[in-house]
């Protein structure tokens, strides 16, 4: 492709668009004379066409491919030949300096080796190559696409063909060779081996830079494009990455049996959820405490056993906490007593992303991730009560159904003199591997969401005595809910085997506090 300019200009100028081919048969239906001006050993040549010494085009490009063409053009002597300086040939040079030289008629001897000559120059006087590191720091950089701004071709394989083939061309911005385009003695040598000195281009802008239209792709102007191309590849490789996800383990010996999660386990069921473990991984209420739940000062001294623990957590969590992180979810791993879950479900609060797992026995790993549940799958339901109750009982039935038998007698009571309201969250079939995946937690945490501005807002409920029986991360989503300062009293009631339900403590809207006198208050 030339440059072309279709009115007498003052200066060599053009625009794009005729092939060598259209130029030479244009030259050939003018019964005119061309002069073709050219630089020794260079890239560029112009070619001017005049009709009755009136100047009608000039042509600027690269003809090395135009000699069959100019050839036939010499013989019938229409073609005129002049060596001339490489700054002459600038789109900012007077025309009136080429025009006043004395030329000769081109013969296809001289034709001949002026494009070896051309060739040359593409091969003498350059600076060192690039290394093969070299090479592959531009490919890569460049992600096997042309880098000319708005172009991207992938020229990592051929078209029409199963073979892969790197057809690019590495095209220097600084030209390699002082004399080649934007090559200067000062830089030309010196930057030669730079990767960040090269463009990966297609065929077609590689010579629309370095033969075509030079001068219109002035050093800033690709520089400004290869710095762009970088940018954009490094931005789409991120955006295939998995995040980086910080790790929060609520793990504590359960039935006295020491509990710990794997690194491997942790992995593989972060990876299932398209993130990726970072480095920091934090475990809380994880000291060895005995199990003596049945022993009626138990939650007191665990209380106070887990103070610095609460206080250790809320400061991970702030803003600028070792937990923290811009954008990324946080990775909760929880398997503990019940109240200890919606105790940490309460301090991690809603304020950040979350992403919640299930411990089903075996591993973390939901069996299929994108399983949704059916409609109706968990509900909320009132069993009995009326407006003027100020207390009510909220039991959460999972993985079993609660019987009479589990409840404490007096609360029981309680409820069978509608003294307070009785109301359920349950599941149409309990099961223990429930929920199957993510989503069967999203519809738990809209339901409880649901419940509470129920109880709590319309109902004005001040004391809600929570019976949870479900898997410990439900118990964790179901204390983020709590909003603090807002939310009503909350009992939390624990069990263990062979025992009906008390409670543990009450979680406040700024406290946590057990039922001994004098009672332990923790701040929340």
């Amino acid at each position: 492709m030339f440059s072309l300019s279709e009115i007498t200009p003052k200066n060599i100028r053009g625009v794009d668009g005729k092939t060598e081919e259209e130029v030479c048969r244009h030259i050939e239906s003018c019964s005119t004379n061309a002069t073709l001006y050219f630089a020794y050993n260079s890239y560029k040549a112009l070619l001017f066409i005049a009709e009755n010494d009136i100047c009608e085009k000039i042509i600027i490009g690269d003809f090395s491919k135009a000699l069959a063409y100019l050839k036939p053009l010499a013989k019938s002597s229409q073609v005129n030949i002049l060596k001339v300086d490489l700054e002459e040939l600038s789109q900012d040079a007077e025309f009136s300096t080429l025009t006043s030289k004395r030329y000769v008629k081109a013969k296809c001897k001289d034709l001949d080796i002026w494009s070896k000559n051309y060739l040359k120059s593409f091969s003498s006087a350059r600076g060192k190559p690039l290394s093969e590191k070299g090479m592959m720091r531009v490919w890569d950089d460049a992600a096997g696409c042309c880098m000319y701004q708005g172009c991207g071709s992938f020229v990592g394989e051929t078209s029409l063909t199963t073979l892969n083939a790197r057809h690019g061309y590495l095209a220097h911005i600084i030209g390699s060779a002082p004399d080649g385009p934007r090559g200067s003695l000062a830089n030309s040598y010196q930057n030669s081996d730079d990767p960040e000195n090269v463009m990966l281009m297609c065929d077609e802008h590689h010579r629309l830079i370095d033969r075509i239209d030079p001068d219109a792709h002035e050093i800033p102007i690709l520089q400004g494009m290869r710095a762009r191309h970088v940018a954009v590849v490094k931005e789409l490789r991120e955006s295939i990455k998995y995040q980086k996800t910080n790790i929060l383990e609520i793990v504590g010996d359960i039935a006295g049996v020491a509990t710990s999660i794997s690194s491997r386990q942790l992995r593989e069921a972060i990876f299932q959820h398209g993130l990726t473990p970072s480095h920091i991984r934090e475990n809380f209420f994880k000291e060895s405490f005995k199990d003596r739940r049945n022993h009626p000062d138990f939650w007191d001294q665990y209380l106070e056993h887990i103070s610095e623990d609460i206080i250790l957590l809320k400061k991970h969590l702030r803003s600028t906490g070792r937990l923290s992180d811009s954008g990324a979810p946080l990775s909760i791993f929880c398997i503990h007593w019940m109240p200890i879950a919606i105790l940490a479900g309460r301090i991690i609060g809603e304020a950040r992303a979350i992403q919640e797992y299930h411990f089903n026995r075996r591993d973390w790993l939901f069996k299929n991730k994108e399983q949704s549940p059916n409609d109706d799958e968990c509900t909320f339901t009132k069993e009995r009560g009326h407006a003027a109750q100020q207390e009510c009982v909220l039991t959460i039935e999972i993985t079993a159904n609660l019987t009479a038998d589990h409840y404490p007698v007096e609360l029981l009571n309680k409820i069978n003199q509608d003294e307070v309201g009785h109301y359920r969250i349950h599941v149409t079939v309990p099961d223990k591997n429930w929920p199957e995946s993510p989503k069967f937690i999203e519809m738990f945490r809209k339901v409880t969401g649901d419940a509470l501005k129920y109880l709590q807002d319309e109902l004005r409920i001040k004391t809600i005595h929570l019976i949870p029986i479900a898997p410990a991360c439900l118990a964790l989503a179901f204390g983020r809910l709590l909003q603090p300062g807002h939310h009503s009293d909350v009992v939390i009631y624990d069990s263990v085997p062979g025992k009906k339900y008390y409670p543990a403590f009450t979680l406040t809207g700024k406290h946590v506090r057990t039922f001994s006198k004098p009672s332990v208050a923790i701040e929340l």
